[in-house]
């Protein structure tokens, strides 16, 4: 036997024992019983703590059944599989019984004792607590964290109350009698996290419910090639999973290459309340200090007080949090007054090369910051932006770029191809808050501002804006560039920007012509409607009239949002969809009355080359009895040929021409340019 063959039969009779030894093991909290082996679902194991006294190996698989739930307890999981033989933490039983679930919600310890509640004033009481529970439950039902503690009991603007606050080791609750004899139940989570993943690799967990959690309901510390997939985060939580790096002895491990993808963030937060926007829900997802390669995708996030997504670097000693995809998330926060959909800031080079995209976002009532530097924001959709009550301030933009604090960079960062719609103020603001560093060298390109800007908080500019931007100064911002984006408001025909600090309005077209102002750079804008399919059903797809089509600027990406070939025609199209039409063929307009007697809406015009037209039928036209001719704009006829669906344009001189369809008295025209 040669060497070659021996190594090869060792590493498969290696690899055949070690899958040899991976084993399924099963849990019910209900049902099972630790005396049981745990082998199969009718002898299930009954706690956690089963899975450690097993010795976890590379491959072994771990079993919860639907419908059971795992208490006041937490979840630790400090084991790693292999490349190929991930350890497995999943899910057994009728798929139509709810997801596992692990929680560390439950009665605070001492709530149900009397003597441990002290009326501190009329109807407030206090008892001492280790720890903040996060968020309160009276009887199962949810009560809202006050902004502070002397507005225990107080309506705020919105009318909501307050009715618990945690501060220096003591719940402080509303109640009209002692709270032990007023609830049956009093209930929080009683550990700062739920389920802790500690220094793993090659995990995989799926199908399992994570609630709970003051901190959040699963943290990955300093963990490597970790998959999450269709599971439940965040129920009773503050946030629903953080990522970030493991620190010891001064040594930062990052978290590197964690997959979440096709779960369920839903804070079940629902109070829409007033003035103070940290009322115990955080964020969905957050990333901090050292996380690098990670891929956050096909998720829905719904009512997240802070951030759907936020990354966060700010220690000079970790890796950063670079190089992370988030992406085809859906994220909205229908039922709470204050909620930022994305969120990305550092010092230099620690929140860096991060690539948010196809990203849908609506009904949102804070803006997304993307700061930090070199990251790019691409093909999202952004609507229904309202302004929040929480905040005495402007917070419906859809992208506000800033300095946040010392130390941190706002630099060198794209956003490109997005679609803004229907949002209170304007689409970008770009502003200066004192810190040392400035915003600077973004390039804003190929958005389009659709309805932006209709209803500025306290008026502080005119109904319609597109972009407010404060002039560059040492101290807020620097030079910036804004190229080829389209700005329309049905309120403010032509676009409009403002120049905050002078108070000054531009018009694209002034934009255009004068490009540079207060160290702001502005190329090549439009500002016409840009005829989109139907904005109303949130149709968002270019119709073939579109100005954005052929009028963008080549910026390197592949695929639009759709995955469709991003560059089709001349130049990309402006928005996030690129179309078909290799040209903007305007129906109608501005041709000689003449020409124009009935609009047909099943026909299209289709461009197959530099010199072949084709007509599209999808409806009764038969274009082997229609007729095709071609008029100059004088409305001189250029062509003119019966029976075929193309146009041969190759003898046309270089200009703009119209086709006309004619076919038993129904007529189309289309405009063109050879």
């Amino acid at each position: 036997m040669t060497i070659k063959k021996l190594i090869s039969l060792c590493l498969f009779l290696a690899i055949s024992i070690f899958s040899l030894r991976a084993t399924v093991y099963y849990l019910d909290y209900e049902n099972g019983s630790n005396g049981n082996d745990g082998l199969s679902s009718d002898t299930p194991w009954k706690d956690l703590f089963k899975i450690g006294a097993s010795n976890p190996q590379p491959g072994d698989v771990y079993l919860f059944k639907r419908g059971s739930t795992w208490r006041g307890s937490q979840f630790y999981i400090p084991y790693s599989g292999t490349y190929g033989q991930p350890i497995t933490f999943g899910a057994y039983g009728s798929a139509s019984d709810p997801l596992p679930v692990f929680t560390t919600v439950d009665i605070l310890n001492g709530s149900a004792d009397e003597n441990n509640w002290t009326e501190v004033s009329p109807g407030q009481w206090a008892m001492p607590l280790a720890a903040s529970p996060g968020r309160l439950w009276l009887d199962g039902q949810e009560v809202l964290r006050a902004d502070s503690l002397h507005k225990i009991g107080i309506p705020d603007n919105e009318g909501a109350t307050g009715e618990w606050f945690y501060s220096a080791g003591t719940l402080h609750l509303l109640s009209s009698q002692n709270p032990a004899l007023a609830f049956s139940e009093i209930e929080g989570s009683k550990f700062f996290y739920t389920s802790i993943i500690y220094g793993s690799r090659y995990l995989v967990l799926e199908n399992l419910d994570f609630q709970g959690g003051s901190g959040s309901a699963l943290v990955l510390f300093g963990t490597i090639r970790t998959e999450i997939r269709n599971c439940n985060f965040g129920y009773r939580a503050n946030s629903g999973i953080l990522i970030t790096d493991s620190n010891i002895a001064g040594f930062s491990r990052p978290s590197v290459s964690i997959t979440v993808h096709n779960n369920t963030f839903d804070s079940d937060f629902t109070f829409f309340y007033g003035l103070g926007s940290e009322r115990g829900c955080g964020d969905g997802i957050r990333m901090t200090n050292g996380v690098t390669n990670c891929r956050i995708y096909e998720n829905q996030f719904k009512n997240w007080a802070h951030n759907a997504v936020e990354l966060y670097g700010s220690q000079p000693a970790s890796r950063g949090v670079n190089n992370n995809k988030i992406y085809d998330n859906y994220i909205h926060a229908p039922d709470i007054p204050y909620a930022h959909p994305l969120g990305a800031d550092g010092i230099l080079n620690k929140c860096r090369d991060n690539e948010f995209f196809r990203n849908y976002i609506e009904n949102c009532r804070t803006a997304s910051q993307i700061n930090g530097n070199h990251n790019v924001v691409h093909h999202n959709i952004i609507s229904g932006m309202r302004k929040s009550p929480s905040k005495n301030q402007a917070t419906a933009y859809a992208f506000i770029i800033g300095v946040y604090g010392n130390g941190l960079v706002s630099s060198h960062n794209r956003f490109e191809h997005n679609l803004i719609y229907d949002t209170d103020e304007a689409g970008f603001l770009i502003s200066g808050y004192g810190f040392t560093e400035q915003a600077k060298s973004h390039r804003i390109t190929n958005n389009i501002m659709l309805n932006t800007g209709q209803s500025p908080y306290g008026n502080a500019y005119d109904v319609g804006t597109g972009i407010v931007v404060y002039q560059a100064t040492p101290d807020g911002v620097g030079t910036n560039n804004f190229w080829n984006n389209l700005i329309y408001s049905d309120q403010a025909q032509n676009g409009l920007v403002h120049m905050q600090d002078d108070g000054s309005y531009y018009t694209v077209d002034e934009l255009n012509v004068q490009q540079l102002i207060n160290g702001i750079v502005f190329k090549n804008h439009l500002g016409t409607n840009p005829l989109l399919s139907d904005v109303n059903g949130a149709n968002f797809f270019p119709a073939n009239v579109s100005p954005a089509i052929n009028n963008g600027l080549d910026v390197g990406h592949l695929w639009d949002y759709d995955l469709n070939p991003r560059l089709i025609g001349t130049a990309p199209d402006i928005g996030p969809f690129e179309t078909n039409y290799a040209n903007a063929f305007f129906a109608q307009e501005g041709l000689p009355e003449a020409l124009v007697e009935q609009k047909e809406e099943d026909l299209s015009l289709a461009r197959l080359d530099d010199n072949t037209l084709r007509i599209q039928s999808n409806g009764h036209w038969d274009l082997s009895i229609s007729e095709l001719r071609v008029f100059d704009l004088s409305g001189k006829q250029c062509l003119d040929q019966k029976g075929t669906s193309r146009v041969d344009i190759t003898a046309l001189p270089v200009g703009t021409y119209v086709i006309l369809v004619e076919m038993e008295g129904n007529l189309k025209t289309f405009r063109f340019v050879k």
